[in-house]
């Protein structure tokens, strides 16, 4: 991004655009030249002698707008999924299943079964119980599905996903022949680096020679790269493979395709030198915290937009400030420590960056009911100037609370 990082959403200036939503509320908004430059640095990230072997794949649980998903299907090679409702969303749009694979931890029968009666390209196991179940639904004179196995990464935040390699080596030794088309293996969120790609593929390539028999005559990886959303880069790796790659990307594809922004409800000060901005949103719009415990605060950028108002000396002064969201919850913070306009009043608006994935789908959405986000898209870039953008919100949305066709039936 150029200038501040805004205006690519249509939110550089000082002051609210025309067309921010009325009445006021919460958004997002997704631009597709981001998404497009995104997919096409992931691409160069490959070796040049590879791009034939290697296969980019959009997680749909990134982000699963199907007007994004729609966008994105014109440059990646195809989709992870990771339920049954993400798979059923992906067949009803009329993506090709060869297109498709499942993963996630926890597979429920209905979404094994809808995987191998289209069937799917692959299915990710994520255990030995996964495995058994999954025969179910095999049918041997029929179409299947690749059959891949998770590869279990050391560290504590990957005992969760995969496969432990000892088991692994079981589920090698008792299949039957050819039972297998290769390995998955996801590197952990913001933990890629070239060392951690290194190691997996010689892991997979090493339990592919100890058990040859095992698997089919094309060998086949799986990658959840773990790649940060805003490091993507066109560098190249040093990366060999004599098989085909298919890397699955969540946030670094749409990442940085997004932003989020809120009007402020409150300012508080608790000490001269800093105070407490209470935004309309927070943890039910953003269910990925903007500050990593990673990364800490690398990569994370606000900008405000002030209703017109009075030139004051204190229009151009910055003040520290802590932002939080509208829920009755202790953890409800978007940032510990900005640097924003003194002057900022209620009426305002905050808009946030990188904000295009694990969004309002991974959010507390239905905590006490707040203001629900809408979802704009548009396709602009630095040549290209900013027109209003089309919203792309869900047709409806009931609360919780609202939601009960009984409701003071049983009041006193």
């Amino acid at each position: 991004m150029s200038g501040n990082g805004f205006e690519f959403f249509g939110l550089s200036g000082p002051h609210p655009p025309s067309w921010l939503p009325k009445p006021r509320a919460p958004f997002f908004i997704y631009n597709a030249a981001i998404l497009r430059q995104n997919a096409a640095d992931l691409r160069r990230m490959w070796p040049a002698s590879h791009n034939r072997h290697t296969h980019l794949f959009y997680s749909v649980k990134a982000n699963p707008n199907p007007h994004l998903v729609e966008e994105i299907a014109g440059f990646v090679d195809g989709f992870d999924v990771s339920s049954f409702v993400e798979l059923e969303m992906l067949r009803r749009m009329r993506i090709s299943e060869d297109r498709i694979t499942a993963s996630g931890p926890g597979k429920t029968d209905a979404f094994l079964e809808l995987a191998c009666s289209l069937p799917v390209r692959a299915v990710h196991l994520d255990s030995s119980e996964e495995y058994q179940a999954l025969k179910k639904y095999l049918r041997p004179m029929s179409p299947q599905p690749r059959i891949t196995l998770r590869l279990q990464l050391p560290g504590p935040q990957m005992r969760k996903l995969g496969i432990p390699t000892e088991e692994i080596r079981e589920l090698l030794r008792t299949a039957p022949s050819r039972t297998f088309s290769g390995f998955h293996a996801y590197l952990g969120r913001e933990l890629f680096s070239e060392e951690r790609l290194s190691t997996t593929l010689a892991t997979m390539y090493s339990l592919r020679d100890e058990f040859p028999m095992a698997f089919a005559a094309q060998f086949e990886i799986y990658l959840g790269p773990g790649i940060p959303a805003f490091t993507v880069a066109p560098q190249q790796l040093s990366m060999t493979s004599n098989s085909p790659v298919h890397i699955e990307c969540g946030r670094s594809l749409i990442g940085t395709a997004g932003c989020y922004a809120a009007p402020v409800l409150s300012v508080k000060s608790f000490n001269t030198r800093r105070r407490i901005v209470i935004i309309d949103g927070g943890l039910q719009h953003l269910g990925s915290p903007l500050v990593s415990h990673l990364l800490g605060q690398k990569g994370v950028l606000c900008h405000a937009l002030r209703e017109r108002r009075e030139s004051t000396a204190a229009g151009d002064e910055l003040c520290p400030t802590v932002v939080h969201g509208s829920l009755c919850l202790w953890h409800d913070a978007l940032h510990p420590s900005l640097m924003l306009p003194r002057d900022l009043k209620r009426g305002d608006w905050l808009a946030f960056a990188p904000c295009g994935s694990y969004g309002l789908t991974a959010a507390v959405s239905q905590f006490i009911s707040q203001t629900p986000a809408r979802e704009y898209f548009h396709d602009s870039s630095s040549t290209k100037p900013f027109t209003s953008p089309r919203e792309i919100s869900p047709a409806t949305f009931q609360s919780y609370a609202l939601s009960f066709s009984d409701r003071g039936k049983h009041a006193k």
